[in-house]
């Protein structure tokens, strides 16, 4: 194999325009083909990540718990506003902060997601600021407790006799899972929040839609350049190169075709991921991090780039044609000398 990497890689260089072109679309499928791939796996695994982050807003009953917190939601120009209610009990040992807070927040506290308040400045206070308490400062919820970067979240602290975290506060006047009131001990909920629930299922529906076009671009990729590819066979079959020589050849440069596209798309991937978090999905953008897939699954597409369907499509014309050339009964078989 290693004497036959040469004479194919000249044989690649020496193939003409028309095979040149033929290299670049194949490989330029394969690139498309790895960016599809790693987008959709991305948009998953991001899908999953960002509703992990809203679970605690649920509350998770304990009849030991040491804080009452009551869900609500509100909404400002048709845009849901998440407001977690958080009271501690009295003679109780000291809660947990929930996630983006440094600390339990105490009674008349307010902590906004940075995209509420910036909308908060935006509109006049009847329209929105009027529906929170007015501290002298407003704290700000970390990207831990957020699960889009312009997520509408207010986390407010209230005393245990505040009309919001009261046993009405938890019935469901709206749609299930836009209200909620239970007494906690920490935030280690497991439902996740009524606008990221079905993300992740909204999401695997579109890889499904989209797996079977990847796979026929790759596919017809294959075909690219199949006469030219039949032409240099030929030819090498006619110098005395043995059948296997032919299939390790042709499976060498389908391999370092697939391999060069699947590298380039996921140098594609690595280079728009911040063009990516951008475009929004359910309840909002995405924070950059939560569609990064990970250096295993990046490397694991660059290494089944020579695996793609058109590498597959490429060995399988190669073996159907030594298998012609080797057939006694074939009719383009010369006659014996």
């Amino acid at each position: 194999m290693p004497s036959l990497l040469p004479l194919t890689w000249h044989l690649a260089r020496r193939s003409g325009r028309r095979g040149l072109q033929s290299h670049l679309l194949a490989a330029g499928a394969a690139a498309v083909s790895a960016l599809v791939l790693l987008a959709l796996t991305a948009a998953w695994l991001g899908a999953g990540a960002r509703a992990d982050r809203t679970d605690w807003r649920t509350p998770h009953p304990d009849r030991h718990g040491t804080a009452i917190q009551a869900l609500a939601t509100t909404f400002v120009r048709g845009e849901p506003v998440t407001v977690v209610n958080l009271a501690h009990l009295p003679g109780h040992r000291v809660t947990p902060a929930p996630p983006g807070l440094t600390a339990f927040p105490k009674p008349g506290q307010v902590n906004l997601s940075p995209a509420l308040a910036e909308l908060m400045h935006k509109l006049p206070t009847n329209q929105l600021a009027d529906r929170f308490p007015k501290p002298s400062a407003y704290g700000t919820v970390g990207d831990a407790g957020l699960a889009a970067p312009d997520e509408l979240l207010a986390v407010i602290g209230r005393a245990p006799s505040d009309p919001t975290v009261s046993k009405a506060a938890g019935e469901a006047v709206l749609e299930t899972g836009l209200t909620g009131r239970a007494v906690v001990s920490d935030f280690s909920g497991t439902t996740s929040n009524a606008f990221t629930a079905q993300d992740r299922d909204g999401m695997l529906l579109g890889v499904g839609l989209l797996v079977v076009p990847v796979i026929v671009l790759a596919s017809a990729a294959g075909r690219l350049g199949a006469a030219r590819r039949e032409q240099r066979l030929a030819a090498l079959r006619l110098a005395g190169a043995t059948p296997r020589q032919i299939l390790a050849m042709t499976g060498a440069e389908a391999a370092a075709v697939g391999g060069a596209g699947a590298a380039a798309g996921a140098l594609a991937y690595g280079a728009l991921l911040p063009a990516l978090a951008r475009l929004p999905y359910g309840i909002g953008t995405w924070f950059a991090g939560d569609l990064w897939v990970g250096a295993p699954a990046l490397l694991g597409v660059v290494a089944g780039g020579p695996c793609s369907p058109h590498s597959a499509r490429s060995a399988r014309c190669a073996r159907w044609s030594v298998h012609r050339w080797a057939s006694p009964s074939s009719p383009t078989r010369g006659a014996p000398a």
